[in-house]
């Protein structure tokens, strides 16, 4: 095959798309001698031709075309309900009222006493005092003043403010008296008032007699009347030293013990006992036929044991003197006194004193029958004997709260358990950590024989102490790290 190219002409310029592709058969064809028909020129077809059959959509096919129909349906159908959950919610929520505020969790008790049958709560507030038996209410006592602190003496539980000390009826609640006014309890009138002078200083806790309630106060006794509230003022009364029977200690040109008379509802002459000595004292006991007396803080005797008869057992330490004036312990739960008293020891002062050491304290164990101290612990710095003034005895046991700093500053709270006439350890225990409760703020009344209520996180709760229970945990062997071999 011959490609042949066109002639050129003077009128058409010859451009390479007019190029014809001749084929030999019509090349080899003879030709006529007359004239030719012009041949007939190719159709050069326009650029954006060839552009638009490049890019035309070829047609849909008929699955294609279902496919897309389906899909703008579901969209469709998936608007709908969307519209339709939405319009319920919105008239739902118009048509209920909006969910009441979560109630604030109540707040826990300021302090908590236990009592026969259950506990005696004095709320945040400070004036709303609660009896429980279990944990519903027996009788709550609302009160015009904030209560300092509560304790129950015999019958009464006793309340504590500012200028006054009123007295509740343990078994319904009602105000029997107050040292300072008397209200009337149907009115509210005053009916009396007999404020003892100086009672302000009168810290100690009230002690019950029959027909009566004793304030020991600095020098003198405040007697007041369980019926009237009257009160009668015993000059020289330094204090019970025995509960059952009772006597009070004076002190005269020697040291006497009166007996109580619950027919005259005071202190007797009749059948009192006199002492041989004149040593100063800021509390005593008596332990059988032995009277004995606590020295005062500024001397450097600790005791001193007086019979009836005979010399006079003078208990002192070599470098150490009393560190407060913590009352000696007059029973526990018994009729007689315990055998082992603790002593809170600080340095002596004297020629030898170091400055340095004002803060070291010490623990002692005073044996009363021997007239001797039967354990000195090691001494550590910056150790305190927490709790009330009272000492803590229950069920024949001691329960001493104590605070144990360690070398890194950091102090642990225990609660040392002592058998008040052996004077062995029967336990160290310590609160758990998620209780959220200190042992530095136990009072005498949070304890009976066998349990112990304390203030935690949720409230108030009882816990077994005898023998320990959920909740505490022992924690002997940071004491002894303290303070060395207990006894």
């Amino acid at each position: 095959m011959v490609k042949r190219l066109p002639r050129p002409s003077a009128t058409i310029p010859i451009r390479h798309d007019d190029v014809a592709i001749v084929d030999e058969e019509e090349d080899e064809r003879p030709h006529s001698a007359g004239p030719q028909p012009a041949p007939a020129r190719p159709t050069v077809p326009f650029p954006g031709d060839a552009m638009h059959h490049r890019f035309a959509r070829p047609g849909r096919s008929a699955g294609e075309s279902l496919a897309r129909f389906l899909y703008f349906v579901s969209g469709a159908l998936l608007a709908a309900v969307v519209t339709v959950y939405g319009g319920q919610i919105w008239r739902k929520a118009r048509q209920e009222p909006p969910p009441p505020a979560a109630a604030a969790a109540p707040r826990p008790p300021a302090a908590v006493l236990l009592a026969a049958g259950g506990r005696i709560e004095l709320a945040a507030d400070l004036r709303t005092v609660t009896r429980l038996a279990g944990d519903a209410p027996r009788w709550t006592a609302p009160q015009p003043t904030s209560f300092d602190q509560l304790a129950i003496t015999g019958p009464i539980l006793l309340g504590r403010t500012p200028d006054a000390i009123i007295a509740l009826d343990l078994e319904s609640g009602r105000t029997r008296f107050t040292v300072v006014r008397c209200l009337d309890i149907a009115t509210g009138a005053v009916r009396w008032t007999a404020a003892p002078a100086a009672a302000h200083d009168c810290t100690r806790p009230l002690a019950a007699v029959p027909g009566a309630y004793l304030l020991p106060c600095p020098g003198w006794t405040a007697v007041i009347d369980d019926r009237t509230g009257a009160i009668a003022v015993e000059a020289g009364g330094v204090g019970l030293v025995q509960d059952d029977p009772p006597y009070l200690l004076r002190a005269r040109s020697r040291l006497t013990l009166s007996p109580w008379s619950a027919a005259k509802r005071r202190f007797t002459q009749t059948g009192e006992l006199a002492y041989p000595t004149t040593a100063a004292t800021s509390s005593a006991l008596l332990y059988k036929d032995r009277l004995v007396l606590r020295a005062i803080e500024s001397s450097d005797e600790l005791a001193v044991l007086v019979p009836r008869t005979g010399a006079a057992i003078t208990v002192a330490a070599p470098v150490y003197r009393l560190a407060d004036s913590r009352p000696f312990a007059r029973s526990c739960d018994g009729t007689t006194a315990p055998r082992f008293q603790l002593l809170e020891l600080a340095p002596r002062i004297g020629a030898s004193f170091d400055p340095a050491t004002a803060a070291d304290r010490a623990l002692a164990l005073l044996d009363l029958e021997t007239g001797t101290l039967a354990w000195t612990s090691r001494k550590l710095t910056g150790l305190h004997l927490q709790g009330p003034p009272q000492p803590i005895c229950r069920g024949g046991h001691y329960l001493f709260p104590l605070e144990i700093p360690d070398r890194t500053g950091v102090t642990a709270s225990v609660l040392w358990i002592v058998d008040a006439q052996t004077g062995k350890t029967a336990a160290v225990v310590a609160f758990d950590p998620d209780l959220d409760t200190s042992i530095a703020r136990l009072t005498a009344d949070q304890f009976d024989d066998q349990r112990i209520a304390v203030i935690g996180r949720a409230g108030a709760l009882e816990l077994r102490w005898q023998p320990p229970s959920h909740g505490l945990h022992d924690a002997r062997p940071v004491l002894e790290a303290a303070l060395g071999p207990l006894p």
